[in-house]
C-alpha cells in the first residue's frame, strides 16, 4: 500500500502541518513577488527618471519657499518693489521706497529715487505721468528744476482743470535693466502716461559691460534671473551672508561717482557693447509691453549730450597699433596741436587727418578735429567730427548714436501701440549755437542746465498734446499759451542762489577724475570758477530781497510743492542767515515727505546753528533711523555731543562714522581734533595721517597735522605739511604765516 498522506492529528497537530506552511508560503510569496516584478516592468524609464528628477527638484524648492515664508513672517529683509505704502496722519500713501536700489548695487553706496507721495485712490481729474530714466531725467544737480517739473508747470498753466500728477521715478547710475523693474512698479499705480529719457548709463550702469556694479551676462535671461533672486527675502539673505565672508573685488567701499570707472574702459569695437545694445533694445520694448499690458500711452525720447564742450573723458588707440605706427600718429598730432594753437586751423586739419589715417580710434583726435571744422565755419563737418569723438570715448557716460538709433527704431517699430518718439536730440540744434550743443544747455557731459530741461520738456509737451484722451478737458487757445521758460523759473524759484548752488555742485564733480582727463580740463574748471565766484558776488541785498520774493510768490500758487519749502529753506540758510525760517520750512518738507532722511538732517544742521544741540542730536537720530548706514548722519550726530563737551563720546561716534563714510575728511579732522583735546596727541598724529589717505587734497588735514607736528618739535615733518596744504590752498594767510613762523626757526 501506499503510504498515507492524509494529515494526522497526532500530538493535537497535523505531522505535516509545517511542511505544508513551508511550502506554501514561499509560493504565495513568490507569486505576489511575481506580480510586484510585473508591474515595475510596466513603469517606463522615462516616468522613473521624470519622478526622481521631480524629486531632487521639488524638495530643494519646497524647502526654498518654506525659509523664504519663514524669512517674511520673521520681517527679515526689504520690499523690493519701487514704490511701497505708508500711513501718514491716519491715512495711506504710496511713495518711493529708498530701499530699491539695494538689489542693484551694494547697500552703503546705493542710489535712491527723490521723494514722492502718491494717494492711494487717484482722483478722477488726475492725469498721472512717471517719468523714467537716469540722472539726467532726476535733473542732476537739482531734482527740483528736472524737465518732469516744468513740464507738470507747462501742463498746470495750459490745462487748469486737469490735476496733472508728474512723478519723476529716475535715479542716478541706473540703466535700462533697472529702469525695466520701475516701470513693472510704476505700471500698478494707475499711470496714464510713461515717459522713457534713458541712455547714457547703458554701459556703465547695472549689468552693463563697463560696470562696477555686477558685470555682464550675453544671457539676459541670466540677468534676470538674478534680479529676481535678490528680490526675495532668500536671496536677500544669501546677498548679506555672501558680502560679510567675501567683499566682492568690484564692490566700492564709498562712492566716487564717474571716478570708481577709470578702470572700466570700453572700445567701440568691443564684442560687450553689442551686448549692451541688445540688451537695452530688449528692456525698451519690455518696458514698452508693460505698459501696453496696462494700456499705457509711452513717449520713448532720444537723449541729448554734449557735444561741442565736453571732450572725450578717455580715449584708446586702435588695439594693434605698432610702435612704429604710434610714433607717426603721435608726431602728426603734436604738428596738428601747434597750428591749431597759432590759430592755423587748416593746416592744423591737414596733420590731425594724417594722423586720423593711422589710427582712427582715438576718440580725442576727432574732438580736435570738429574743434577746428568749427573755427573755420564748416559746421556739418564740425558736428560728424564731434559726434565721433563721442562714440569712441571709451568711458561711455553719454548715449552714442546707437542708443539712440534703438530708441528710434523701437519707437516707430511700436508706434501703432500707443508707443511716440520725441526726438530730443533734434529738438536740441536750432537752440544751440551751429546745431551743435554745449554748454549753453549743458553743465558738462550729459545734465541739463534749466534752459536744457525747459526744452526738452517743451518738447514732450507738444506730444502729449497730440496724445490726451477725450476726457481731458481742452483749454480755450487763449489759454494754452506755453509759458514762457523766464515763467517757467518763477514759478519753480530758479533763482540766482539755484544758479549758484547748482553751479557750486556742478564744480565738486568736475574737478575729480575722469574729467580730469578732458582736454583742456583745468581752463575749463578756471572758468567754471570764476563764473561761480562772480554768481556769489551777485548776491546783494537787493538780489537776496529779489530772490526771497520769487521763493515766497511759488510757495503762494503752490503751497504743496515740497520742494520749493525744501530750497526756501536752504536759502534762508545761506545769504539770509535765518535758521528759525529755515527750520519752519524744512517742518513743512517733513510734514509733507516724513519719510525724507535729509529734511531731518536739515532740521538737526539748522538746530544746531542756533546752539540747540540737543534738540539737533534728536533730528540726527531720527535721520539714522531712517538711514543708519550714512556715515555724514553719523559724524553730525558726534558733532552736537562735541560741541556740548562731550569729546570721547563724540570721537567713540566719529569713529563709526568712518567705518561707513572714510572718504569723508571732516570726520577725520573732528576725530583728530577729538584726539589733541583728550591729549592723545600720537592718536591724533596718526588719525590725520590715515585721513589723507582717503582725502589727500584735504588742506585741513595738512594744515592740523603740521600744526600739531611743529607742537611736537618735529619742524621738518611740520613744514613739509604746511607747505602741501598752501599749495592746496594758496590764498589762506592763516596757513602762510604759520609757515613763515615755522621756517624762521
Amino acid at each position: 500500500m501506499g503510504k498515507d498522506t492524509r494529515p494526522t492529528h497526532e500530538a493535537g497537530l497535523p505531522s505535516n502541518s509545517i511542511r505544508v506552511r513551508i511550502q506554501l508560503m514561499p509560493k504565495s510569496r513568490s507569486r505576489r513577488s511575481g506580480r510586484k516584478k510585473s508591474r515595475q516592468v510596466k513603469v517606463s524609464r522615462k516616468r522613473l527618471w521624470t519622478f526622481r528628477f521631480a524629486a531632487a527638484i521639488g524638495a530643494p524648492l519646497l524647502f526654498l519657499l518654506a525659509l523664504e515664508l519663514v524669512l517674511r513672517l520673521c520681517g527679515y529683509g526689504f520690499e523690493p518693489s519701487a514704490i511701497v505704502k505708508f500711513e501718514q496722519l491716519g491715512r495711506t500713501y504710496y511713495r518711493e521706497n529708498g530701499k530699491f536700489g539695494w538689489r542693484f548695487f551694494p547697500k552703503k553706496i546705493a542710489r535712491h529715487q527723490e521723494p514722492y507721495v502718491l494717494p492711494v485712490e487717484k482722483g478722477d481729474d488726475s492725469y498721472r505721468i512717471f517719468i523714467l530714466g537716469g540722472s539726467a531725467a532726476l535733473g542732476t544737480p537739482d531734482t527740483a528744476y528736472c524737465f518732469g517739473r516744468i513740464l507738470q508747470v507747462m501742463l498746470r498753466e495750459t490745462y487748469p482743470g486737469v490735476n496733472f500728477e508728474v512723478i519723476t521715478t529716475a535715479m542716478p547710475a541706473i540703466n535700462s535693466h533697472v529702469v525695466r523693474e520701475i516701470s513693472r512698479s510704476c505700471a500698478e499705480h494707475e499711470p496714464d502716461l510713461f515717459v522713457v529719457y534713458m541712455g547714457n548709463n547703458e554701459v556703465v550702469g547695472p549689468y552693463g559691460a563697463g560696470t562696477v556694479f555686477g558685470g555682464i551676462s550675453k544671457s539676459i535671461s541670466l540677468i534676470r534671473a538674478r534680479i529676481f533672486v535678490k528680490a526675495t527675502r532668500v536671496g536677500q539673505l544669501l546677498t548679506a551672508l555672501t558680502e560679510s565672508v567675501v567683499r566682492k573685488k568690484y564692490d566700492p567701499v564709498v562712492w566716487r561717482g564717474p571716478e570708481m570707472f577709470l578702470k572700466e574702459q570700453i572700445r567701440q569695437d568691443d564684442p560687450q557693447l553689442q551686448t549692451v545694445y541688445k540688451h537695452f533694445q530688449r528692456n525698451l520694448e519690455d518696458t514698452i509691453r508693460i505698459a501696453r499690458d496696462k494700456r499705457i500711452p509711452t513717449i520713448l525720447c532720444t537723449v541729448a549730450t554734449n557735444l561741442r564742450n565736453c571732450p572725450p573723458l578717455s580715449s584708446l588707440h586702435a588695439a594693434n597699433l605698432t610702435a612704429e605706427e604710434l610714433e607717426g600718429w603721435q608726431q602728426h598730432t603734436r604738428e596738428g596741436a601747434a597750428d591749431e594753437e597759432s590759430g592755423d586751423w587748416g593746416l592744423a586739419v591737414q596733420h590731425y587727418s594724417a594722423a586720423l589715417a593711422i589710427d582712427d580710434a582715438y576718440a580725442e583726435l576727432h574732438f580736435r578735429i570738429g574743434r577746428c571744422h568749427e573755427s573755420l565755419g564748416q559746421y556739418e563737418e564740425a558736428l560728424r567730427a564731434y559726434v565721433r569723438a563721442r562714440d569712441l570715448d571709451t568711458l561711455r557716460f553719454r548715449a552714442d548714436s546707437r542708443i539712440n538709433r534703438i530708441i528710434a527704431e523701437v519707437a516707430e517699430n511700436h508706434k501703432d501701440r500707443d508707443v511716440s518718439l520725441v526726438d530730443a536730440v533734434t529738438s536740441f540744434e536750432p537752440m544751440s549755437p551751429h546745431g551743435i550743443p554745449g554748454e549753453e544747455l549743458f553743465y558738462e557731459h550729459v545734465h541739463l542746465k534749466f534752459s536744457g530741461n525747459y526744452l526738452l520738456a517743451g518738447a514732450v509737451y507738444d506730444q502729449i498734446g497730440r496724445i490726451l484722451p477725450d476726457r481731458v478737458p481742452r483749454g480755450k487757445p487763449s489759454n494754452r499759451i506755453l509759458p514762457s521758460e523766464a515763467e517757467c523759473g518763477r514759478l519753480l524759484a530758479w533763482t540766482a542762489w539755484s544758479r549758484y548752488t547748482a553751479k557750486g555742485k556742478i564744480i565738486r564733480m568736475v574737478k575729480n577724475p575722469p574729467f580730469t582727463n578732458q582736454l583742456n580740463h583745468e581752463d575749463r574748471i578756471r572758468r567754471m570758477r570764476q563764473q561761480h565766484q562772480a554768481l556769489k558776488g551777485s548776491m546783494t541785498n537787493p538780489v537776496i530781497e529779489e530772490a526771497d520774493a520769487l521763493y515766497r510768490g511759488a510757495i503762494q500758487a503752490a503751497p504743496s510743492d515740497w520742494w520749493l519749502h525744501w530750497n526756501y529753506a536752504g536759502f534762508l540758510m545761506g545769504p539770509p542767515a535765518d535758521p528759525p525760517g529755515a527750520a519752519r520750512q524744512y517742518k513743512k518738507v517733513r510734514a509733507i515727505v516724513p519719510h525724507f532722511p535729509r529734511v531731518y538732517v536739515s532740521l538737526g544742521m539748522a538746530s544746531a546753528s542756533t546752539g540747540q544741540f540737543d534738540d539737533a542730536a534728536r533730528y540726527f537720530q531720527q535721520a539714522l533711523k531712517l538711514v543708519p548706514h550714512k556715515g555724514d548722519v553719523h559724524y553730525n550726530l558726534g558733532l552736537t555731543y562735541h560741541a556740548r563737551g562731550r569729546t570721547a563720546e563724540a570721537a567713540a561716534i566719529y569713529r563709526r562714522a568712518l567705518k561707513l563714510s572714510p572718504e569723508l575728511w571732516e570726520i577725520w579732522y573732528y576725530l583728530g581734533r577729538s584726539h589733541e583735546e583728550l591729549g592723545e596727541d600720537e592718536r591724533a598724529i596718526t588719525t590725520y595721517r590715515d585721513g589723507l589717505r582717503w582725502a589727500p587734497e584735504s588742506s585741513e588735514l595738512h594744515f592740523s597735522l603740521g600744526i600739531l607736528l611743529a607742537k611736537r618739535k618735529r619742524v621738518d615733518e611740520a613744514v613739509d605739511e604746511l607747505r602741501a596744504a598752501l599749495e592746496l590752498s594758496p590764498d589762506s594767510v592763516e596757513i602762510r604765516n604759520r609757515l613763515d613762523e615755522l621756517s624762521r626757526r
